[in-house]
Formats: structure tokens, sequence, C-alpha cells
């Protein structure tokens, strides 16, 4: 009996500790208040490491669209025809204007993946940042979430499943984190009230 209450005792104190820790950082990163877009801001470097990576894979994924195409002797716009049409007739041997190509459109596909889930990373990752996150946690979100949306990159090229819906979830789970820990912070800050 004597020992639970001891224990119980301690986890109160823990539980103490680890909220003077939150005030401590929440304080800490409402001191920095506009520094915490500064790359003096571990967190906000973590940040831009990740937007970076992110763009070089959009990037990566645009010009793979570009390569499938011309690999794939299909042009994307009726008006890029005349681009063809002017080159060398042995050049353009078997060229078409039909982007239904598989390859063709799985590229689109992949690029418009990438349009409906980076922006958000590149927002939530962003309030993170601004409501005071940890390098550590900036470090492993931001680091997790390039690695799941580069093996799904991958993954979507080769139609490779599971792979790829595993990739996605990775990437669904931190974005759901950040949104937790961004709505926590909204609510712990002391100026904040629902009325």
């Amino acid at each position: 009996q004597r020992e639970r209450e001891r224990e119980s005792q301690r986890e109160r104190i823990r539980e103490r500790e680890r909220e003077r820790e939150e005030r401590r950082r929440m304080t800490e990163a409402a001191r920095l208040g506009v520094n915490a877009l500064s790359l003096e801001n571990a967190a906000f470097r973590f940040y831009c490491l990740a937007v970076g990576a992110l763009v070089v894979k959009q990037i990566a994924t645009n010009v793979n669209a570009g390569l499938q195409k011309l690999f794939n002797k299909v042009v994307g716009s009726p008006e890029d025809a005349i681009f063809v049409e002017n080159m060398p007739k042995h050049k353009t041997k078997g060229f078409g204007t039909a982007h239904e190509h598989p390859a063709v459109q799985r590229a689109y596909r992949m690029i418009q993946n990438d349009h409906e889930n980076l922006y958000i990373f590149y927002i939530l990752a962003l309030l993170f940042v601004v409501v005071g996150a940890s390098p550590l946690a900036a470090q492993s979100y931001f680091g997790l979430y390039v690695v799941s949306r580069y093996v799904h990159t991958i993954a979507y090229a080769g139609g490779a499943q599971p792979h790829r819906a595993i990739a996605f979830f990775a990437g669904l789970v931190v974005l759901l984190a950040l949104v937790y820990h961004i709505v926590s912070a909204a609510f712990r800050l002391e100026d904040f009230q629902l009325a």
C-alpha cells in the first residue's frame, strides 16, 4: 500500500515536471516570436531542409512526366504537336497527340498526388514550427514525412503495392500528428479563450 502511494506521488511529481517543461517550451516559443521563422531556430532549419527535399522530389516527378511523354512518343496537348511537326520527319515518326498512354497517365497522377499532399504538409509543418516545435520533434516528423513521400513516389512509379499504401499512410499519420500538436498548442496558450 505504501509503495503504491509512493509510486503515485512520484508519478504526480513527474507529471508536474512534464507540465513545467511544456510551459517552458511554450514560453521559449513565445519568446522566439518572429524569430520562430529564422535560421536561428533549429526546427525552422529542419522545415527548410524538408521543403527543399520535397521540392527536389516534385521537380524529379515533373521531369519524369516529360520523359514519359518523350519515350512513349506522346505530346501533352494538341498545340504541342506543332513542335513535333516542325522537326525532321525521321525524328517524329510515331508521335501521337493522344496522351492516354498508361505510363504518361501514371506520371500525371503522380504529379496530381503531390499537389494533393505536399502543400498540406508545407502549411502544417510551418504552423508546427510557429507554435514552438522542438527541434527533435520537427526532425522526426519532417524526416518521416520526406522519406514516406519519396518511398510513395518510387512505389507509385513502379506500381508497387502495398508499399505505396504503407508510405501514403505513414505520411498521413505525420500530418494528423502535426494537426494534433498545432491544435493542442493553440488551446494551451494562456490568451486563448473559447468565448
